[in-house]
């Protein structure tokens, strides 16, 4: 049985009933006015199960086995109250190279700080390399910019070609890295000028105040952000 083959069996069959249990606990904690034995009524989760198969399907590049990895790791560390689950889940978000995810458990206090020493050497080095294979170096400030797989493979194309073009589903960080790699260029070359079209109303207010505070932050560049049509 190939890698592939696993994984598909995982999603289909080996965990479909721990993960469907998970969607909807996820639900009902969400909701309110939902009676506690309600909830209670879907455990116990095998966590041990389902972060091994977490770990396998984090490997793989279907979106489908991505996002059932992500449930998992979502779970881990907002619904069990085992800090070592919940490092397990932090450690799957990192595999899925999630580290904005794993910031932000950090800041809501799902996660315990330090992490890290609390990992064995293996898995400690193997976090480490994977926070350096998925990062991407901003020339101009000679920092290592953490990113998922699809903004490594637009900055790195970005650099490379005339013209791109590329898509990702919501949430995946395109007008963050796209803002990112634009001031970024801008500092390293003799572009002064750039034009950034945005489809609504709502996402031009949006792209001039992020753009704006990021050039607020950013030395080296003298300039303006200009909109059209202007705020109301």
């Amino acid at each position: 049985m190939s890698l592939n083959e696993l994984n598909e069996w995982l999603v289909s069959e080996g965990i479909r009933e721990d993960v469907d249990a998970l969607v909807r606990i996820t639900v009902r904690s969400e909701l309110d006015n939902i009676a506690s034995d309600s909830i209670a009524e879907e455990l116990p989760i095998d966590w041990p199960q389902l972060m091994l198969a977490g770990s396998l399907l984090a490997r793989s590049d279907l979106r489908a086995h991505q996002e059932t990895a992500l449930r998992i790791a979502t779970g881990a560390i907002t619904l069990e109250n085992s800090q070592p689950i919940r490092d397990a889940g932090a450690v799957l978000l990192d595999k899925l190279s999630n580290s904005r995810a794993v910031i932000l458990a950090l800041s809501r206090d799902l996660i315990v700080p330090d992490l890290d020493e609390r990992l064995g050497m293996t898995l400690r080095m193997e976090m480490q390399r994977r926070q350096i294979d998925n990062s991407v170096l901003i020339e101009s400030s000679g920092q290592w910019l953490p990113v998922n797989d699809f903004q490594q493979r637009f900055w790195n194309s970005a650099g490379s070609h005339s013209w791109l073009s590329a898509s990702a589903p919501t949430a995946s960080g395109k007008t963050f890295l796209v803002l990112q790699w634009l001031i970024d260029h801008m500092r390293c070359t003799e572009t002064r000028v750039a034009v950034y079209l945005a489809p609504t109303r709502a996402l031009v207010s949006e792209i001039e105040n992020e753009l704006t505070s990021l050039l607020g932050k950013a030395s080296g560049i003298e300039g303006f952000v200009a909109t059209a049509p202007r705020k109301v």
